[in-house]
């Protein structure tokens, strides 16, 4: 995978920082997206390849990606067919065994934590992030006609080596869990630094490492980054750098990591605690920038700010980032928080949901947004946290790179943003301009998918995937890669049930 996104050069970003900005929906919000993605998606990993020929200017870029990234060995440790006996076990509650969370990367992979403690990944596994070597994949998708074909398997595999996991996180070519132990195990692309294993080695593993941390509360995945709310309060992170998104001032990066191709970018290959932050009890990363919850309620951030993603009143430039971190206008009573692409939202104790950043598509779910402006030119958002109407209470919630997904209490499943893929779950008739591309999307009003009885969703960059109360895991959307786990890849796929992971 490439590491550019994350480390995006500095003369890159001041470049694509005078991008004409873009419309989306009659506003210049996706200037932000299309302007940071130029600079970082240009470096975005073959996993964050865009859908077939659906967006030429994401595929220019995904192309020489992919070039880079199937020349790649990340190669090691099989982990198929390691469940013998697994669908008997009970989990580690000696309940009866079942899934109990579903993560979508924000990518091309998707993965299963079971109840016990037992990890299942299926999709995009150029980088061994499915816990399998590259090179016992079941298939080669082709990511576009004419387009390279990368390793990957369309249906679930078990990671060898993960028994008593009890939380997952995936970012766009790695997966890590948080273990019983509280203790990290992280494998898959390190081009960045994000399997935090120092500056020894970048190369991708496919077999689940330790991190060498405190007891761990928290765990949250980036793009290429990751970080981790200790029991003592502190929050440590390591990956990509470029936009400050470990909380270090991109200027003071520990290292440079190398892409692959002799370019070097600042990461933070040893996880590194953020300074200022002292009382965190959960953390949340976003694309290119971290939030952290605070034990009285409140909530800090740090990194990129170009869209008012930190939450803090102001827009920053799409060159550098914002370090030390600042404070979240206006929130003191939170009880939970998500961060997206350029978008973050935040549950109150009062069981309101709050979003603020960049509302390009309608990621902000209704919640009200204006016209924002910066150097790139103006663009949709909400500077500061904004209410979504008609939602209290929420099971869950999820931030993607351009849309966004909310479990009503009631169960009913709502998302909003880009639709390009049918990423919402349905299709959509209101389009939203880009440039000179025009893409589906949902504004103002969420669209309802037609399942029931959701009890979690997570979403990734073009795909979502939800779990029923049922124990039955859906996915949806992009599925070049087999991401949605119905056993077949191909360019988009409506809910589909995914196999195998029991």
């Amino acid at each position: 995978m490439s590491l550019k996104p994350r480390f995006v050069s500095r003369a890159l970003l001041a470049l694509v920082s005078g991008v004409v900005a873009l419309t989306a929906c009659s506003s210049d919000g996706d200037a932000r997206d299309a302007a940071v993605d130029a600079a970082v998606d240009v470096q975005v990993d073959a996993t964050a390849v865009d859908t077939g020929g659906e967006d030429a200017s994401r595929d220019a870029a995904g192309d020489v990606e992919m070039k880079r990234d199937a020349g790649v060995d990340a190669r090691v440790s099989d982990a198929t067919s390691t469940d013998a006996g697994a669908q008997d076990a009970g989990g580690l509650d000696g309940g009866a065994l079942r899934v109990v969370k579903v993560v979508a990367s924000s990518a091309g992979h998707a993965c299963a934590l079971r109840s016990d403690g037992r990890v299942r990944c299926w999709g995009l596994n150029d980088n061994g992030q499915l816990g399998r070597p590259a090179s016992q994949s079941a298939s080669q998708c082709l990511t576009r006609p004419g387009g390279v074909r990368l390793p990957c398997d369309p249906r679930a595999v078990e990671v060898a080596g993960v028994t008593d996991a009890v939380d997952l996180v995936t970012s766009a070519g790695a997966t890590c869990v948080l273990r019983q132990n509280r203790s990290v195990l992280c494998w898959g692309a390190n081009e960045a630094g994000q399997l935090g294993q120092g500056r020894g080695s970048t190369a991708p593993t496919a077999t689940p490492t330790a991190v060498t941390l405190g007891p761990v509360r928290s765990l949250s995945a980036g793009a290429y980054h990751v970080c981790a709310a200790l029991e003592d309060g502190t929050v440590r992170c390591w990956g990509s750098n470029a936009f400050g998104q470990t909380g270090v001032a991109i200027g003071q990066s520990p290292a440079q990591c190398d892409e692959g191709d002799g370019t070097l970018s600042p990461c933070t290959p040893t996880p590194t605690a953020v300074a200022g932050v002292t009382d965190a009890v959960e953390v949340a990363a976003g694309r290119f920038y971290t939030c952290a919850r605070r034990r009285g309620g409140a909530v800090q951030c740090w990194g990129l700010n170009d869209s008012a993603q930190l939450g803090n009143g102001q827009v920053g430039a799409i060159e550098g980032g914002v370090v030390p971190p600042v404070t979240v206008a206006g929130e003191t009573s939170v009880s939970a928080i998500f961060a997206g692409g350029s978008h973050g939202c935040a549950q109150r104790s009062t069981g309101a949901l709050v979003c603020w950043g960049w509302d390009g598509y309608g990621q902000l779910l209704g919640a009200p947004s204006a016209q924002c402006s910066s150097v790139s030119g103006a663009f949709l958002c909400a500077m500061n946290p904004s209410v979504v109407p008609q939602v209290t209470n929420p099971r869950s919630v999820a931030t993607g790179r351009s849309h966004a997904c909310v479990v009503t209490s009631d169960g009913n499943l709502l998302c909003g943003g880009r639709n390009d893929n049918e990423q919402l779950g349905a299709a959509t008739s209101l389009t939203c301009s880009v440039g000179t591309d025009t893409y589906p999307c949902s504004r103002n009003t969420p669209v309802r998918v037609q399942l029931s009885n959701v009890r979690q969703v997570s979403v990734g960059d073009y795909h979502s995937c939800a779990l029923l109360d049922s124990g039955e895991v859906r996915c949806w959307g992009w599925n070049v890669y087999g991401q949605t786990g119905g056993g077949v890849a191909s360019t988009m796929e409506p809910p589909a049930l995914v196999r195998d992971l029991l």
